[in-house]
């Protein structure tokens, strides 16, 4: 309701729900929250509204259950996108099994794929951005790729260019900031 309310008004114009469960009686992998059909309901009142939605999944070796969510969001034309998990571990290349869910979808679906700036896969059903497979940028230390993807500011108002290293941490609140941004804009990632 409250994000209804927002859209109403116009503040909001684009929506990426979180959704790990197609069909679940929580949506999330949490020990609390509503059911999967209730986020489905909702995507779709959101999307009635206007607004731009998407759903984001982390693929955790859960075909069928991306598969509920591919079909239904394609039948529904709302994108979705499917995340690698992302950790600090460093690897030369995708995970394999990442690599076979994006081609058994390509059969599956009929997509047609194209690599995007990001280094992305983009899977378009009639010419139309349906599904975006997001590789972990972080397992093959495309920091470069990431830094121009993400900005993360943390709850303690520290703005960072990596989730897993605070050397080049900001502090959103201090005096120089603008300084440090600037600065940070126009420095090369550093590779963790």
């Amino acid at each position: 309701d409250k994000i209804i309310y927002m859209i109403d008004r116009g503040w909001i114009d684009r929506v990426v729900v979180g959704l790990d469960y197609f069909d679940s009686s929580i949506s999330k992998d949490s020990p609390i929250g509503i059911s999967s059909k209730q986020v489905l309901d909702n995507i779709l009142k959101i999307k009635n509204k206007g607004c731009n939605i998407s759903i984001s999944s982390v693929y955790v070796n859960d075909y069928d259950n991306k598969i509920k969510m591919i079909e239904w969001a394609l039948k529904n034309d709302i994108r979705i996108k499917i995340i690698e998990i992302v950790n600090e571990q460093k690897f030369k290349s995708t995970s394999k099994e990442f690599i076979q869910l994006e081609n058994k979808i390509k059969d599956v679906f009929g997509l047609e794929y194209k690599k995007n700036k990001y280094n992305e896969i983009d899977g378009l059903k009639d010419n139309k951005k349906a599904i975006t497979f997001f590789h972990s940028h972080c397992r093959i230390r495309e920091c470069d790729i990431c830094k121009q993807i993400h900005l993360r500011i943390t709850a303690s108002g520290k703005m960072k260019q990596c989730m897993y290293n605070d050397e080049d941490d900001i502090d959103i609140k201090s005096n120089d900031f603008r300084k440090k941004l600037i600065k940070y804009i126009n420095t090369p990632a550093k590779f963790y």
